[in-house]
């Protein structure tokens, strides 16, 4: 009798475990960016710190804007149509690309969860490859204005680095110099609207 419920226990202990964990499978990727989110960056320049510099909208895609017209697009990121699913932040190109094209696929840009060497690929249209970004470093505590936060560290064209969280996405950006390959700026996440 004893080992009767015990077993009706361990049934039912196991089939909430399954349960949450299909729930947690369900959730998008990175649920702080929903649609209409905007994410403040502050400016650091050697000693120079600029409060709310630069921002992104999550829109149909990142929406970058700065001080002037001149910082638009400062952010070596994502400039196609994108979705937040499961998974992680996924870029959307057009099969071809042809002015009439309309059958879109879709690619992983930025994972909740990232693996060391992993090779994420951009595409434009005709499925052209346009960047090959790559995670150099995985658990990386990043301090930003808006808090600490573990991240992983994707490293982009001519060397730019971001450092992306499983919940907030992008929470801070080093432009590189390419000339010296030294940080010539970074951007670091104050706060989310």
């Amino acid at each position: 009798m004893r080992l009767k419920y015990i077993l009706i226990l361990g049934l039912l202990l196991a089939g909430l475990f399954t349960s949450c964990n299909k729930d947690e499978n369900k959730k998008a990727g990175f649920g702080a960016l929903s649609e209409g989110a905007v994410l403040f960056f502050d400016k650091y320049d050697g000693s120079d710190i600029k409060v709310d510099y630069y921002s992104i909208t999550v829109a149909d895609r990142l929406y970058q804007a700065g001080e002037g017209t001149s910082t638009s697009g400062l952010m070596n990121i994502i400039d196609t149509e994108i979705a937040i699913k499961r998974g992680g932040l996924y870029g959307l190109a057009y099969e071809n690309c042809n002015m009439f094209a309309v059958k879109k696929f879709e690619f992983l840009y930025a994972p909740n969860k990232a693996t060391l060497n992993q090779e994420l690929l951009q595409y434009s249209c005709g499925r052209e490859i346009t960047h090959r970004n790559k995670i150099i470093k995985v658990d990386t505590l990043v301090t930003v204005p808006m808090g600490v936060f573990n991240t992983y560290v994707m490293q982009h064209k001519e060397g730019d680095k971001s450092y992306w969280n499983a919940d907030k996405g992008l929470v801070m950006y080093e432009r590189i110099d390419r000339a010296t390959q030294t940080i010539k700026e970074t951007y670091k996440l104050n706060r989310i609207m």
